[in-house]
């Protein structure tokens, strides 16, 4: 709940800015974290292991049939 109430200040906060002000809000660049650039890192290797499991049991599935 406190989060929804926070949401709507923020809303209502932005409501009284100028537009140029929202503007620059939307455009805050950050860095990518340690953390985040090796969840990425890990998410492509496993999403490559799976599709290189994926294609050997099709082949052995295929070798069944």
């Amino acid at each position: 709940m406190q989060y929804v109430i926070g949401h709507f200040d923020h809303l209502r906060y932005l409501d009284d800015q100028p537009v140029a002000t929202i503007e620059r809000i939307k455009c805050v660049k950050t860095e990518p974290s340690f953390m985040d650039l090796l969840r990425e890192d890990l998410h492509d290797i496993i999403h490559d292991i799976r599709g290189a499991l994926k294609i050997k049991v099709d082949r052995k599935l295929n070798n069944i049939v």
